[in-house]
């Protein structure tokens, strides 16, 4: 800052100068301030040439001025034409986003970081109803881009999306917490007893009978369906009934549904909208099917694979997290967090023991967030690290720290043997010498990080029972990856909830197929896990489906073509 000779008191700081280059190479200068940006808009958008047509476009004005889109300055011009093109009125029309709405909108979203434009509009619509009354959601945009949050917004969610950030609020989360915990002791208490997996599973095939269909679904009630498909008689002849009416065309909707076929395309076959579907699966995703399987009793292995997976809901990223029975393959707990930081997975697991479930062993994927976690809920379960991610994560160090391709596979080959033993002793006196190996050269990172987490891989090594991999999870988030892929991105919340509930429906009945392994072939996850599921009548159903009605609607379609 400089001083004036005269007084010795501050100048006033002078404004930058704004410069655009015009189209025949001559500079338009003038002091860089809101109101001659505006003017300059006005000004050089009339200048003509002469066949009439603009000398400087709203693309070119729209860079020069720093905007993304020619229509923002478009927008300019037409605010200009509103007041009868006088440039007296354009300057003396009162802004709709002042000073005052934008901060505002900045109160709002220091709240709500990640809301969007409508939300913000809403809510400002709700504190301050006259003066929201006026505003748009173009408006709120422009507050957003005065006050450089929508800038800090893409960060924030591609931050969350990525695991580096959350915005929880410490002290609010850590009440919840104290509170949640309390409710959890209560409601484990009042939980199903859990058992040992059975030592022998019952080999249940599903049956299934043929009739024709009959009319399209109507809404049908949760108590009734429950008798229907879970409690219902598995005779063929009843079977057959089941397929014979609204239920019936039901039942091929979810099926449909569930293989990938999107609710547009099954609107299409029943001659409905979508949104129609989707209201006769709703009563589907409501049926207590836990408590007609569980008859009073849990089996659980004692050792769980926890994992998460990212997806979209309204716009922002949320997270599905599963707690899956390492042997069984079953999942016990799923839920839908929006974040995968320390407190949300906290969360998850105050959830899983809120529902009786005390595992021995809890296996991750390697995210930071489970150690801090799993030792608050868990403290005396044993924390283990999946060892196909951890090399997996030292594949890509490696790829940073060694450019070279033929030195990259003679390190890679040495950090693959390391575990192709059943001796912890043999793995921890390779890793020894890996580590002599890497001193001082740009590996030594990566066998540094491989052995911090040694002490989380080391005692699933030559055990009979500790699981080595995560795959119990990974098999479920990949079914699920294929659904949402059809299905997803979701709407809000409530949808959201929906459709995971009617996934978990056809994912624990569905039995798998032939490429599974011996033990798994022909049975479902729920026999899987010892559960008798023969006397269900919906696990019959969805697993022998009557194909007499597909064959109907398909026949009356191409006779309506003809």
């Amino acid at each position: 800052m400089t001083q004036t000779e005269d007084s010795g008191s501050a100048a006033p700081k002078q404004p930058d100068t704004l410069c655009i280059l015009l189209p025949m190479g001559l500079w338009f200068e003038l002091p860089d301030t809101w109101a001659n940006r505006r003017g300059a808009m006005i000004v050089l958008r009339g200048l003509r040439r002469r066949d009439g047509w603009p000398l400087v476009t709203y693309e070119h004005l729209a860079h020069a001025l720093g905007y993304a889109d020619r229509r923002n300055v478009h927008n300019f011009w037409a605010e200009f034409e509103a007041c009868g093109a006088d440039l007296a009125a354009f300057f003396q029309r009162r802004k709709k986003v002042d000073a005052e709405v934008v901060a505002h909108c900045e109160q709002i979203w220091q709240a709500h970081p990640l809301w969007s434009c409508a939300q913000v509009l809403t809510e400002f619509r709700r504190r301050w109803p006259e003066q929201g009354a006026q505003l748009s959601e173009q408006n709120i945009r422009t507050a957003g881009h005065q006050v450089g949050f929508l800038g800090v917004q893409q960060v924030l969610r591609r931050q969350l999306a990525e695991g580096d950030v959350h915005y929880q609020e410490p002290m609010l989360l850590e009440a919840l917490w104290e509170m949640a915990h309390a409710g959890a002791q209560a409601q484990a208490a009042e939980a199903l007893p859990v058992h040992p997996l059975p030592e022998r599973l019952a080999v249940v095939s599903p049956s299934g009978a043929g009739q024709e269909p009959m009319a399209a679904p109507t809404d049908a009630s949760i108590a009734a369906l429950e008798d229907t498909l879970l409690h219902g008689e598995v005779s063929p002849s009843k079977l057959a009934q089941l397929w014979a009416g609204p239920t019936g065309a039901m039942l091929l909707a979810f099926l449909l549904y569930y293989h990938g076929v999107s609710l547009e395309v099954i609107g299409r076959f029943f001659d409905v909208h979508k949104t129609t579907v989707m209201r006769w699966l709703s009563p589907l995703a409501q049926l207590n099917w836990q408590a007609a399987v569980h008859q009073g009793r849990r089996f659980f292995s004692g050792t769980v694979a926890v994992d998460e997976k990212w997806l979209k809901i309204a716009g922002l990223w949320w997270y599905l997290f599963v707690a899956v029975d390492h042997v069984s393959g079953l999942p016990l707990h799923v839920t839908l967090l929006p974040s995968n930081a320390t407190p949300s997975c906290a969360l998850f697991l105050l959830q899983l023991k809120a529902l009786g479930y005390h595992p021995k062993v809890i296996i991750t994927d390697g995210w930071d967030a489970y150690v801090q976690a799993i030792a608050r809920v868990f403290p005396h379960a044993q924390h283990l690290l999946c060892r196909f991610h951890a090399l997996r994560a030292a594949f890509r160090r490696l790829r940073a720290h060694v450019p070279s391709g033929q030195a990259r596979r003679l390190w890679t080959e040495k950090l693959t043997g390391l575990f192709r033993t059943p001796s912890k002793r043999t793995v921890r006196r390779r890793l020894d010498r890996l580590q002599a190996e890497t001193h001082g050269s740009p590996t030594q990172a990566v066998v540094a990080r491989l052995l911090a987490k040694l002490p989380q891989l080391l005692p699933a090594v030559g055990s009979t029972w500790r699981p080595t991999t995560s795959n119990a999870a990974e098999r479920f988030l990949g079914a699920f990856e294929r659904f949402y892929r059809a299905k997803g991105p979701f709407q809000n919340l409530a949808s959201a909830q929906k459709h995971v509930a009617l996934f978990m429906l056809g994912y624990v009945f569905e039995t798998f197929s032939a490429e599974a392994s011996a033990a798994r072939q022909g049975r479902c996850p729920l026999q899987v896990a010892g559960y008798e599921v023969g006397a269900i009548p919906l696990f019959h159903v969805l697993n022998r489906p009557n194909p007499a009605r597909l064959r109907h609607a398909i026949a009356a379609g191409y006779a309506l073509a003809a």
